[in-house]
C-alpha cells in the first residue's frame, strides 16, 4: 500500500462467492506479507483479492492437494 488504510484480504470462489477474509483491518504504508495456512479448501481454482485505501488486486491462485 502507498498510504496507510482500510486493508481486507479475502479469498473467493469462481462464483465470486467469498471463502475466507485473511485479513480485515488497518494497514501502515509498505508491503505486507500474509500467509494461508489452513483454510480447508477443495481443489479448484479460487482468487485472492487485496483492497484498500486506493489500491486493488487480484491474483488467481490454485488449490492442489
Amino acid at each position: 500500500m502507498k498510504e496507510p488504510g482500510k486493508l481486507k484480504i479475502t479469498v473467493t470462489n469462481i462464483l465470486g462467492e467469498e471463502v475466507k477474509t485473511i485479513y480485515d483491518g488497518y494497514a501502515n504504508a509498505g508491503r505486507r506479507i500474509f500467509s494461508i495456512t489452513e483454510l480447508s479448501l477443495t481443489n479448484g481454482v479460487y482468487f485472492l483479492k487485496a483492497e484498500g485505501h486506493l489500491m486493488s488486486d487480484v491474483k488467481r491462485i490454485v488449490c492442489v492437494k
